[in-house]
């Protein structure tokens, strides 16, 4: 075999090599349960126990559509639920969703219920009430330089807990009164301003 052959050889058994090996990454990652889910996914399961239904899409139906007329969730909450108990089912159960037509059409006239008079308040999103500014700084200045630090970001922010635990000192543009953030839910990073408190205070100290 010629070198050129042999060359062209490997070359296509590496690259057969990276095919198969980023099949298996992404089929393990697909087969991953986020630990978020865990609380719906067991609560499902204990729907399921107390109804004496076997777990599948027509329990899965059952117990959304229960959430809705009876438990009355918010929208929110039961958009969360129906993602885990599907990743649940498709996960461990080996249930295939795109096929089932039925499915769909139900999820579908559940959420069209959603806007009718009776439930139309579930779908309301309702904002933090305000709190005094004075008395939360004056809070924060008795903390430890770091957790005044932290603390500081946070409220500058408005970081979720898994952002903030993400952050660097290399995501912290201090010339620019920035710093850049991963928004995990969004697949992205965003810059976020910085006020005078935390470029001058407890952060300025921490990040030295």
């Amino acid at each position: 075999m010629s070198d050129f052959k042999l060359s062209k050889h490997q070359d296509t058994f590496k690259t057969q090599k990276r095919h198969y090996e980023r099949k298996v990454v992404i089929e393990n990652k697909m087969g991953e349960i986020p630990r978020q889910y865990e609380g719906d996914i067991r609560r499902f399961k204990e729907y399921c126990t107390n109804t004496s239904q076997l777990i599948g899409t027509e329990a899965l139906l059952d117990y959304l559509y229960i959430s809705l007329t009876i438990q009355r969730i918010k929208k929110t909450t039961w958009e969360h639920r129906l993602a885990a108990i599907r990743k649940y089912l498709s996960v461990i159960h080996s249930i295939e969703f795109k096929g089932e037509a039925r499915v769909a059409y139900e999820l579908s006239a559940m959420r069209k219920m959603y806007r009718e008079d009776q439930y139309a308040h579930l779908m309301q999103v309702r904002g933090k009430s305000a709190i005094d500014k004075r008395e939360l700084m004056d809070t924060l200045i008795k903390l430890p330089i770091r957790a005044k630090a932290i603390c500081l970001v946070n409220l500058v922010t408005a970081n979720r807990p898994n952002e903030m635990v993400r952050l660097k000192i290399s995501d912290f543009d201090l010339k620019n009164k920035s710093v850049h953030v991963y928004l995990k839910k969004q697949k992205r990073w965003h810059t976020k301003r910085l006020t005078p408190e935390v470029i001058i205070g407890a952060s300025m100290v921490y990040l030295k």
